[in-house]
């Protein structure tokens, strides 16, 4: 009686180069990736407008901010009126609850009204920056980045070896401040890449780039 014949054991499969833990990009992104020999990666971002995620993005943010100042708004307003408290109770019962229905439409109003400003002032920002054309190639040896527009065109070139850590990072711009790609260099300096784009295309790039640069994403 001849032995069962054992099944070969399977051989552990090397994960590829380019695997990667943030591979999602939220829907429209324009955001390209292309591998090369050995890892390498080219990564564009054509100049276009903010993508509807981007939007959503600075509408949920400045909703929150807007929330905020409102809110301090009307504990001061609160404040003010509990000294005219005895002159509010003494009005009849109809008069007090109109006057509360009016009040909180006065205080949707005004945040409403807030947001907007923070909203637009913020959209703004974004279109302005998505202007910005950006190409960048990475590999275990360095990183180019070239970009073109509003700012006119600019080249940079980074060694892997002078690369500190490539994270997402915030308050690019004084007016409103929008999240990008940050570069840390080991002498301190920063190259700020890619400001206007939606958070999860930040995060998708810093780690692309990182693994790419063979660095640990931040």
């Amino acid at each position: 009686m001849q032995p069962a014949t054992q099944p070969p054991i399977a051989q552990p499969v090397p994960l590829a180069a380019h695997a990667l833990v943030y591979n999602e990009l939220p829907t429209g992104s324009d955001i390209r990736r292309e591998y090369g020999p050995g890892g390498a990666v080219t990564i564009t971002a054509p100049a276009g407008e903010p993508s509807a995620a981007a939007r959503r993005a600075a509408a949920y943010s400045t909703g929150i901010s807007s929330a905020a100042v409102c809110g301090i708004g009307l504990l001061a307003l609160l404040w003010v009126g509990s000294a005219m408290s005895p002159s509010f109770q003494r009005l009849d019962a109809e008069l007090r609850v109109m006057a509360m229905v009016l009040f909180g439409v006065f205080c949707a109003g005004v945040f409403v009204l807030v947001w907007k400003v923070y909203y637009a002032a913020r959209l703004d920002v974004l279109v302005e920056l998505c202007r910005e054309a950006s190409i960048l190639h990475a590999n275990n040896q360095r990183l180019l980045v070239e970009t073109t527009g509003p700012r006119g065109n600019r080249s940079f070139e980074v060694k892997s070896a002078e690369v500190r850590c490539v994270s997402v990072a915030g308050g690019h711009s004084s007016r409103s401040p929008v999240p990008y790609v940050n570069v840390e260099r080991s002498d301190g300096s920063l190259l700020r890449l890619l400001p206007g784009r939606h958070p999860a295309e930040l995060h998708w790039v810093a780690a692309t780039v990182s693994h790419a640069l063979r660095k640990q994403p931040s």
